[in-house]
């Protein structure tokens, strides 16, 4: 059977997981009406035939703790299979709601840098194909991006790549978003979904209103929902992906120091409230985590398989585009 034929397996594990982020919200929605109840009875929820119960707020840090790591570690993760299914489906999405770019000269540098790199990959992932897609960021509110699919494929920003000062930068970002990949962080994602589903389905069977509450907080600071949110990615993840691209740029010969030198720049620009929070965590991490030592000179190189020249003129292209679509 196809993967186009109705009924075929792809189309079944599209639906299931539709079905899996569809329930999610629909006792998202319960919750948030939950909370609404709540509020309006001063924090005190009657169940009918059982006693009053009051949630206590700031109490139960050890049951939420407990939760997320039962939410977190329960089940089976999702076959990798998945994550190539979801990739091309999530692909051929992002190619429809986003200005994608050909251009050949800016892949080719990409993958230049990446060839390099993957020789530091874990072995399974060394010969790993990594598809780049470039693609205009100033039309989808964040610019200075770069985001990863499940498996196979990294969406770069024109601004992203017109923001680097050298190879080494470039490679900081191309081996982060890498790093999401490898570490599954998607799967990652969908599991915590499919388990906190089912973990409310059970409290709300049986009217334990008070788990769901828990379950609430234990979800939010899972996925990071409230201060630690880096888009849709937790943070807990992006810390994840700066560790492991840290290490792989440093034994790769580059400064390890690049994408904190980049965030800085970035924080700089467009900083402010929780998202210059977000990045100063992210930047003292990186910092913490260099083999650099104070008063010694920089470990690592700016360009290895490229040079100066080579950058400003993939930039020089990008840079024309945009006037270009400019003048339309």
């Amino acid at each position: 059977m196809s993967e186009e034929e109705p009924g075929g397996e792809e189309n079944f594990r599209n639906l299931f997981r539709t079905s899996e982020v569809v329930s999610f919200l629909i006792f998202a929605v319960l919750i948030a009406f939950f909370f609404m109840f709540l509020k309006q009875s001063g924090g005190r929820v009657s169940n009918k035939g059982s006693p009053t119960i009051s949630v206590a707020y700031g109490k139960s840090e050890k049951e939420i703790g407990s939760l997320m790591t039962e939410i977190r570690n329960g089940g089976d993760m999702p076959p990798l299979e998945d994550d190539f299914v979801m990739d091309k489906s999530t692909d051929l999405a992002s190619q429809d709601h986003n200005i994608v770019i050909k251009s050949e000269k800016t892949e080719q540098y990409l993958n230049l840098i990446l060839l390099n790199l993957q020789k530091n990959f874990p072995d399974k992932w060394k010969a790993r194909v990594i598809k780049f897609r470039v693609y205009d960021d100033r039309y989808v509110g964040k610019i200075n991006n770069a985001f990863s699919l499940p498996a196979e494929t990294v969406y770069v920003g024109i601004t992203q790549i017109l923001h680097v000062n050298d190879e080494a930068e470039m490679a900081a970002l191309l081996s982060h978003e890498v790093s999401h990949i490898m570490l599954r962080h998607s799967a990652q994602l969908r599991k915590v979904i499919k388990n906190s589903t089912i973990f409310l389905q059970r409290a709300f069977i049986k009217k334990d209103f008070e788990k769901v509450v828990l379950i609430y907080f234990a979800v939010q600071k899972l996925l990071g929902t409230t201060e630690s949110a880096v888009g849709i990615v937790p943070m807990e993840f992006e810390t994840e992906a700066d560790r492991m691209s840290q290490t792989i740029i440093r034994d790769s010969g580059y400064d390890d120091l690049a994408l904190a030198v980049s965030l800085e720049r970035i924080e700089k620009t467009y900083g402010g409230g929780i998202f210059t929070q977000i990045m100063l965590k992210r930047i003292r991490d990186l910092k913490n985590g260099s083999k650099k030592k104070p008063g010694l000179a920089h470990v690592g190189k700016a360009f290895i398989v490229s040079n100066k020249e080579d950058l400003n003129s993939v930039q020089a292209n990008l840079q024309r585009f945009i006037d270009e679509l400019a003048l339309k």
